[in-house]
């Protein structure tokens, strides 16, 4: 059961953008006609304020919607960017899997997985009262648009449709301009981290499968600032993940130039429990990597620091806070 966005998480969203404008107030209840909300995204700029969220209304629970900020400071009529229902957003955990993000020309992306094939009606004929519904939910699929301020959204268009679920999309950008899509996905029998970049008419690529190995990869995390994943300071992606490929639970990190090639992986972390809540910041001329293990004796908060992103000290527990 999915919740409404309450003014505390409002709150807490607004002091984690950090750089919000005091007067944006980024709560999709002051949208006309929005009353039922969750998992708000939001793209805070000096120009243009662009605000996505899933919507709760009966008949429109799981569609993304999007608003721009007006220069009254009010907001712009909703826009469902999503597909129609009953096409929903698939979610992880109580968190709706979809990103929004402002490339550096100023375009706003929207990105989500959402079941998106067909449902069946069994049962009896619609709008019957003996008709009984089944849906024959199908895998999730990767599904992009684009908008140019905000307000007026692209027909979605799939950046990756296979058999099996693809999920947890989040978009990067890459020195040149190129906007691209990271995602997990099982097409290959497992779940493995996968990478597809737009041309400049907006086609997708042939997805590049970053991790090949025959274990589980998951809860990626790539340098980013606020909701939008980024380049290093050296024009690089890196990467870090949680992968069962020693037989359990590790950190594992990797590192591209170009978002097609990527260095073999190496193990940050080491010892039991499972991983989780990874963090990577970059400073002081290096990098620091975060995780949570849980294990019986409790959750411990680790880090690594690591000068090139490519070799790891050792482990050590992190500061409260971080």
């Amino acid at each position: 059961m999915r919740r409404v966005m309450t003014v505390a998480v409002l709150a807490a969203l607004m002091l984690g953008l950090g750089a919000a404008n005091a007067e944006v107030v980024l709560d999709p209840g002051a949208v006309t006609g929005v009353e039922r909300f969750t998992h708000v995204r939001a793209v805070v700029a000096d120009d243009q304020s662009v605000m996505a969220w899933l919507s709760a209304e009966p008949l429109q629970g799981g569609q993304v919607f999007a608003a721009g900020s007006t220069d009254e400071g009010a907001w712009s009529e909703p826009v469902q960017v999503s597909g129609g229902y009953p096409d929903w957003v698939a979610s992880d955990g109580g968190a709706g899997e979809f990103s929004l993000v402002r490339a550096s020309n100023g375009a706003y992306w929207l990105v989500w997985s959402a079941d998106t094939g067909w449902r069946a009606q069994v049962g009896g004929a619609h709008g019957n009262s003996d008709s009984e519904l089944t849906y024959a939910i199908t895998s999730p699929d990767i599904w992009v648009s684009q908008s140019p301020d905000g307000r007026a959204w692209s027909i979605p268009e799939p950046v990756a449709i296979a058999p099996t679920p693809d999920r947890n999309p989040g978009i990067i950008e890459m020195p040149d301009g190129r906007v691209g899509v990271i995602w997990i996905s099982a097409r290959d029998g497992n779940a493995d981290l996968s990478l597809a970049f737009a041309d400049d008419a907006g086609t997708w690529g042939e997805a590049v499968q970053i991790t090949t190995d025959p274990a589980r990869d998951s809860q990626y995390e790539l340098v980013h600032v606020g909701p939008k994943f980024v380049i290093d300071t050296r024009g690089r992606l890196t990467l870090a993940w949680v992968s069962e490929l020693s037989g359990q639970p590790q950190v594992y990190s990797a590192v591209s130039a170009d978002g097609r090639t990527w260095s073999r992986p190496v193990r940050v972390s080491g010892g039991p429990g499972d991983k989780g809540f990874l963090t990577i910041e970059e400073a002081g001329g290096g990098y620091n990597l975060y995780w949570s293990t849980a294990t019986d004796e409790g959750e411990q908060r680790w880090a690594s620091r690591s000068a090139d992103f490519v070799t790891w000290g050792e482990p050590r527990l992190a500061p409260v806070g971080k």
